[in-house]
């Protein structure tokens, strides 16, 4: 229950509090290892550990250095769904700071399940197209930029075609779900 807190401490402005909380999220991954040693030693003897497709190459968002431990990636996984729902809405609440947090928090969240979201697309992208035409109205330009960092994430992470037919709808403006779309 408190997975959502330690995640939104991870993207907290102050280097000492991100460092605690990233800190206790390697804990609760050692932790995880231990309790579940049978998950993780398949991940690590058959090198299953993530698509092929995906890029690690690239350098991981702030404040992150490298890819987290598979315990710590493993027990965020594990507990993202009870939070992903709410924070796609608070995505476009009416408080600015809100929608900002929610993004940030979004983007941590996509980098510890890294493919593992690709089944919840259908609510991400809509959520993501939403909210970034609630930013370019309210011309937020840092959130705008961090719900660039999620989409750059998604695609980094994503197979395309797991977001594309909900994306190209919305670029065209056509019709979805009795809902019209204009870019």
């Amino acid at each position: 229950r408190l997975l959502p807190y330690l995640l939104n401490a991870v993207c907290d402005d102050c280097p000492a509090v991100n460092g605690v909380a990233m800190d206790a999220l390697v804990e609760c991954g050692r932790q995880y290892e231990q309790e579940h040693p049978d998950d993780v030693i398949e991940k690590r003897q058959y090198g299953v550990d993530g698509d092929l497709r995906m890029n690690h190459d690239l350098p991981p968002p702030t404040p992150f250095k490298c890819r987290q431990r598979i315990g710590t990636r493993l027990y965020v996984r594990g507990n993202t769904m009870r939070v992903l729902k709410p924070i796609l809405g608070e995505l476009s609440n009416w408080i600015s700071k809100t929608r900002l947090q929610s993004a940030k928090l979004l983007r941590t969240i996509v980098f510890y399940c890294e493919e593992h979201l690709t089944s919840e697309m259908h609510s991400i992208v809509p959520a993501l197209c939403k909210a970034a035409a609630v930013a370019g109205r309210e011309k937020e330009p840092e959130l705008v930029a961090t719900l660039r960092e999620v989409v750059t994430l998604l695609g980094r992470y994503m197979v395309p075609d797991s977001y594309v037919p909900f994306l190209i709808p919305r670029v065209k403006g056509e019709s979805i779900y009795g809902a019209t779309f204009k870019a």
